[in-house]
Order: C-alpha cells, then sequence, then structure tokens
C-alpha cells in the first residue's frame, strides 16, 4: 500500500515521507520474506523522488537522506544470503545515487564506496567458485544415483547465471559513481585499471567476465571522457 502511495502521489507524499522512511527502512532485513526485502529496496529511490519533487529547493537535506538510504542498503547486502535479493539491493543503489546527483559523497567516501560494492562483487565471484567446485567434486560417477542429476546442474548453472547479473549490476553502481562524481573518480579508475579489471580482461577470460569488462569500460569512456582520462585513454578504448 505505501508502494502504491509513492508511486502514484510522488511529491504529494511529502509531509509523510519520513514516516514512509522509517517504516520501509526497517523492511529491508525482514528475515521472513525475501519478496518485502526486495520491495523496501526497490521503493527507496522512488521517495528520494517524491522528495526532489515535494522539496526542490532542500538538496541538501534530499542528500543526507540519499546517504541514510544507501547505508542502510549497503547493510543489507552485508547480511544477505539471497542473490535475487542482493541484485535488487544493487539495482536501488544505484538508482539512489543516481538520483541524489553531484556532491553526494566526497573523495575518500567515493573510494570506500568503490572498495565496498568490489567486495559484493568479490563475494558473488566466490560463490560462483564454490558451486564449480561442488559440480567438479559431485560429478556422475558409474552409479546413476553418484553424483549430480539433471536438475542439480541446472539449479548450478541458474545460481551462476545469477550471480553474473548480480555483478553487471554492481558495475553499474560504479558507472553511476563515474557520473554523479567526475571529479572525484580518479583514485577508482586507477585501482580498477591497475588491479581490479585486469583478471576481467585476461586472454581466455569468460563470457560474463569479459561482458562486465565492457560494461565497465563503457561507463567510464562514456561519463569520464579523454580529457579526463588522458594518456590512459588509447589503451581503454583499445
Amino acid at each position: 500500500m505505501l508502494i502504491v502511495f509513492i508511486d502514484e502521489l510522488g511529491g504529494g507524499c511529502g509531509p509523510f515521507i519520513e514516516q514512509i522512511s522509517e517504516i520501509i527502512l526497517n523492511l529491508t532485513q525482514f528475515s521472513a520474506s525475501d519478496n518485502i526485502r526486495n520491495s523496501a529496496a526497490n521503493a527507496l529511490p522512488s521517495l528520494i523522488k517524491c522528495t526532489k519533487s515535494a522539496f526542490p529547493d532542500k538538496i541538501a537535506e534530499m542528500q543526507m537522506m540519499a546517504k541514510k538510504y544507501s547505508n542502510n542498503i549497503i547493510e543489507a547486502m552485508e547480511g544477505e544470503t539471497e542473490t535475487d535479493c542482493l541484485i535488487c539491493q544493487a539495482q536501488a543503489l544505484k538508482e539512489i545515487i543516481e538520483q541524489a546527483g553531484d556532491n553526494l559523497l566526497v573523495a575518500d567516501s567515493v573510494n570506500q564506496f568503490h572498495n565496498k560494492v568490489w567486495s559484493f562483487i568479490d563475494a558473488s565471484e566466490n560463490r560462483i567458485k564454490d558451486n564449480r567446485k561442488y559440480e567438479q567434486e559431485n560429478a556422475v560417477g558409474e552409479e546413476e544415483d553418484d553424483g549430480l542429476d539433471e536438475e542439480d546442474l541446472l539449479v548450478l548453472k541458474e545460481e551462476n547465471k545469477n550471480e553474473y547479473q548480480l555483478q553487471l549490476d554492481l558495475g553499474e553502481i560504479i558507472g553511476a559513481l563515474f557520473k554523479t562524481h567526475k571529479n572525484l573518480v580518479q583514485g577508482v579508475v586507477q585501482d580498477l585499471l591497475t588491479a581490479k579489471l585486469v583478471p576481467y580482461g585476461a586472454e581466455g577470460a569468460s563470457k560474463p567476465k569479459t561482458k562486465f569488462l565492457l560494461f565497465v569500460l563503457d561507463d567510464m569512456i562514456e561519463h569520464l571522457g579523454p580529457d579526463f582520462l588522458g594518456p590512459m585513454y588509447p589503451s581503454i578504448v583499445e
């Protein structure tokens, strides 16, 4: 019901945003239902839109709200066990950054934000490795009852597919930082090009990793451009 109010009334929710926020923020880690966690995360960017519509002159207050929301989602992601929920949370985090716009974060916070996002990417990659290890250790043996059956393999494949989608959504958060904090992402770009993206660009990288690499570099070129990237630009394009 609250989400309907947010979507349909927009700025008309202005007098009640604080009350609605309190309810929704308490539901982003609602352990009894992943659907509720997803809905709560998805509602937060819409509340930012409502605030901008209701109080267009209160930019500082809106950005304080965005920081509170993003911190809440990051905390929820740290304890989340369902990849589908992590995907919704990552998408919400990207939208919050884009809605809040410039000057949401200072330079140190941008670097910390980037490192936190990458820690979620690393955790996702570890889950994929665990799935592959489990598949190898339980390969079908001579007896039909040994190892994983076709249904089990499909489940593992779907889990890994979701993990790769999560990584793409997390990469788009970094793209949102490029878009909204262009003057503060020098450290992020340097870290990506010298350390983080190296495994993704290695010869023989998988199709999902190549796709991730392409998306991040595409955002880098689109939002930062040759003037910002300087001598690094030709190698990025290559």
